[in-house]
């Protein structure tokens, strides 16, 4: 088991800028924990679906990210839209993720069937270590299962991972995207020379 999570991704859904009740530092701290429990667990290349080096889109990427990662840890404290958002589309992609959150956090109805796990949120040093051996445990447990969260409403399917088809589309898609925007580029620069050439008065008295 441990030879085949070490090929195996990890990303992380959570905020990362200061919102309300939540400093930025308090988001790097909780990344912090995050990334030294999966790193400790053997996974590989434990990110934020959001990091990306590579050129491209960012919402490509982050799609393909969401996509890719073979396990996602999903923080819904202070029930962030970009959060909800991003957790939506994993769900969507019936891939593994982990839900998780602060003890001052409500958990939504919406996703109220999901087992989270909690820390405290003012990470008092009994509380996150007694977080942390869960997320171990229950990162460890999910990769073996691989739980289908659609399948657990009675949703009936062959789950099929056509991930090259997937990426290919979405190769396209931001292809598309580059060349509209190139094309929006070029006239917006001509209109530009027109509206300078106009407003020339020199060049009006040449013309």
């Amino acid at each position: 088991m441990e030879n085949e999570l070490l090929s195996l991704s990890c990303g992380i859904i959570m905020p990362i800028s200061a919102m309300d009740g939540y400093p930025a530092i308090h988001w790097e701290e909780i990344k912090t924990i995050y990334i030294d429990v999966a790193q400790k667990c053997d996974l590989s290349n434990v990110k934020l679906v959001s990091e990306e080096k590579a050129s491209g889109i960012i919402h490509t990427n982050l799609i393909k990210n969401l996509f890719e990662n073979d396990i996602v840890i999903c923080d819904v404290s202070g029930k962030n839209p970009n959060v909800m958002f991003e957790l939506g589309l994993r769900i969507a992609f019936d891939k593994p993720v982990i839900v998780t959150k602060d003890d001052e956090t409500k958990i939504s109805f919406d996703i109220a069937p999901f087992k989270y796990l909690e820390y405290p949120k003012i990470q008092h040093h009994g509380g996150i270590e007694k977080f942390k051996i869960a997320l171990t445990e229950c990162l460890q447990a999910t990769l073996e299962k691989s739980p289908s969260y659609l399948q657990s409403f009675g949703i009936n399917y062959s789950r099929v991972d056509n991930s090259e088809a997937f990426l290919k589309k979405l190769d396209k898609i931001e292809k598309d995207v580059r060349i509209a925007s190139f094309y929006a580029l070029k006239t917006s620069q001509k209109i530009s020379n027109i509206e300078s050439i106009v407003d020339n008065p020199m060049t009006k008295f040449n013309l």
